[in-house]
């Protein structure tokens, strides 16, 4: 079994090891720290490979090289059997496995750390590995094996990709009750009266900010943030000061104080909802010995945290 694979001169764990640097890394001199001589060996290395294996795995993007589809590929390959490997001889001497998690920043701070005592029950004798990335590197990271979970958008998930439904979330607009009554704000308030309240706004990029800007354009409202914030807990913490209102998924509001916000569901955003998702991939749970009772027992551990 496997004569031919391995009577082949040019395949070695440590030509593979090589390679996954160089593809996790980007290049050459950034795998090899800048040491000539590591880098001599890792280029004769990755041309080992592709003798053997009859196929670019990089090619030259002006003066540096660019890891090629099917090195892409390979590197996938390689981690996920390194991966098995190693799980194999920690649990065999007995010490800790490490899982990785990802989700946003803001989620990452906002749900997932407060809930790390539940979560290091689902995973004893373990170590949790935490990400933060934005949804679409998330799913990437799942796909070829650098991540176990991750917390993300529905919409990011490929349809064929596996996903469990946590939570689903209409936009609210927070608003500080003195800035409320201040402004003038009538007890069912239109979008005209809303914008002429200050607004903190997530505007980092991404689905949700070009979301927001398109449906104001529909509208035909002119609403410019006073304050531009880089995540959602950043719009909240702006919120909290009294000084603005902030446009924030559902479960980002659930903690603040009846007494002193107002949460006005937006007309213009109520075709949009913000679901979340936890995501995997069933190749990689196999690989680790994942049942799916956990994996439904994780999602119960974040869905009880969402409030929504």
């Amino acid at each position: 079994m496997f004569e031919d694979l391995l009577s082949r001169h040019g395949l070695s764990l440590d030509r593979l090891h090589g390679f996954l640097c160089v593809a996790e890394a980007g290049n050459i001199s950034r795998a090899a720290a800048g040491d000539p001589v590591k880098q001599s060996q890792l280029s004769r290395q990755i041309r080992d490979l592709e003798a053997f294996f009859g196929v670019e795995l990089t090619h030259r993007r002006g003066k540096s090289i660019a890891i090629s589809a099917e090195g892409l590929r390979l590197a996938a390959l390689i981690r996920q059997h390194l991966h098995a490997l190693d799980d194999f001889r920690l649990e065999q001497t007995g010490q800790l496995r490490t899982y990785s998690f990802g989700t946003t920043s803001s989620l990452m701070e906002w749900l997932v750390c407060p809930r790390m005592p539940e979560l290091l029950k689902q995973f004893p004798n373990a170590r949790l590995h935490l990400e933060t990335w934005r949804s679409a590197e998330l799913v990437n990271r799942v796909r070829d094996g650098r991540l176990d979970f991750a917390l993300v958008r529905e919409n990011a998930v490929p349809e064929d990709q596996l996903r469990l439904k946590l939570a689903r979330a209409r936009y609210l607009l927070a608003v500080p009750v003195a800035l409320a009554r201040k402004a003038k704000l009538p007890e069912r308030p239109q979008l005209e009266d809303t914008a002429r309240l200050p607004l903190a706004l997530q505007v980092a990029g991404g689905t949700f900010h070009h979301m927001v800007t398109e449906a104001l354009l529909e509208s035909g409202v002119t609403w410019e943030p006073v304050v531009a914030c880089q995540s959602f807990l950043q719009v909240r913490a702006v919120v909290e000061s009294g000084c603005c209102a902030g446009i924030l998924p559902e479960f980002f509001t659930t903690r603040l104080d009846p007494r002193r916000f107002q949460l006005l569901p937006m007309a213009f955003l109520q075709p949009h909802v913000r679901t979340l998702v936890l995501h995997w991939s069933e190749r990689q749970m196999q690989r680790r010995g994942i049942e799916e009772s956990r994996i439904r027992e994780l999602a119960a551990v974040l869905k009880s945290g969402m409030g929504v």
